[in-house]
């Protein structure tokens, strides 16, 4: 699945640290998913984060003075720069790194193409001719698309320009380009992360949980644990006896040349066996 993120769902969590955000993480790893970020997102929410940095630094400054005036201490000084020049460093190892990342450039399209949307007045554009960063960001996303057939969803809580008026899907315009550029999917939309992990994380990690249960115990439907291995026997038999390899396995655990000799029923019954945590690309094909 490739989860689109816009820059209000990082302003809500900036440095991706919530537990919704840890939840996400989990899901991603284990469901070989991605996270998409538009690259218009990252400049975004680094000038966002600019903005409340800016707004936080002016009243604790304001706090700080009133509160030790008498004391004449000089303000902890905060530099804009390099503290946005960080973060952003920050939070593009965080989304390539622990939500195996993927970032959209910048999207090809010219000033007239843009401004031609605009005097449309096509989302996510407004009556008013705001909405600049939002349509890059939107053909980004929509250039995308059109090279993948996985499933995809955004997660943005721009409702103004991103949903529709009853605030419950994809805004109709949209909708239409998406359906008229013969995308190979739908897009799912919602409103941050909390509402996606209801919906879509927590559901499919219980099932895979009920899958790797159920794989453990040999009761997952159409698939007989016993009746495989007994099918691999000869297999089995066949590689322990090849070059004495039990024998060299069993050295090399006792430490010495001679000990009894062992049958093959010692070793068990081939189905006598623990199965461990299945490979994630497995799980990612049964979800």
């Amino acid at each position: 699945m490739n989860i689109i993120l816009d820059s209000t769902a990082i302003r809500h969590d900036y440095f991706l640290s919530s537990p919704d955000a840890r939840l996400l993480e989990l899901y991603v790893g284990r469901t070989h998913s991605s996270l998409v970020v538009p690259h218009v997102v990252i400049d975004e929410a680094v000038n966002l984060y600019r903005e409340d940095l800016l707004e936080l630094r002016g009243k604790f400054v304001s706090k700080y003075r009133q509160l030790l005036t008498m004391r004449s201490r000089e303000v902890p000084d905060v530099d804009p720069d390099e503290e946005c020049k960080a973060y952003k460093k920050q939070l593009l190892s965080d989304i390539q790194g622990k939500f195996r990342g993927v970032l959209l450039p910048y999207p090809d399209i010219s000033h007239e193409q843009l401004v031609r949307r605009d005097l449309d007045r096509r989302k996510p554009f407004g009556s008013t001719g705001k909405g600049y960063r939002d349509a890059l960001i939107w053909i980004s996303i929509m250039t995308y698309l059109s090279t993948k057939s996985d499933t995809a969803c955004l997660i943005s809580n721009n409702t103004k320009d991103f949903w529709n008026s009853e605030g419950n899907a994809l805004h109709g315009d949209l909708a239409e380009e998406l359906l008229a550029a013969k995308s190979k999917q739908a897009l799912r939309i919602f409103k941050d992360v909390a509402e996606f992990n209801r919906a879509v994380v927590s559901p499919s990690l219980k099932k895979l949980e009920s899958i790797v249960d159920d794989l453990r115990k040999g009761t997952f439907n159409g698939l007989d644990t016993k009746e495989l291995m007994l099918e691999c026997r000869s297999d089995v038999k066949r590689w322990l006896k090849q070059d004495a390899t039990l024998s060299r396995l069993i050295r090399s655990q006792i430490g010495r040349v001679d000990f009894e000799d062992l049958s093959q029923g010692d070793v068990g019954k081939p189905y006598d066996i623990e199965v461990q945590p299945i490979p994630q690309h497995t799980l990612q094909c049964l979800v």
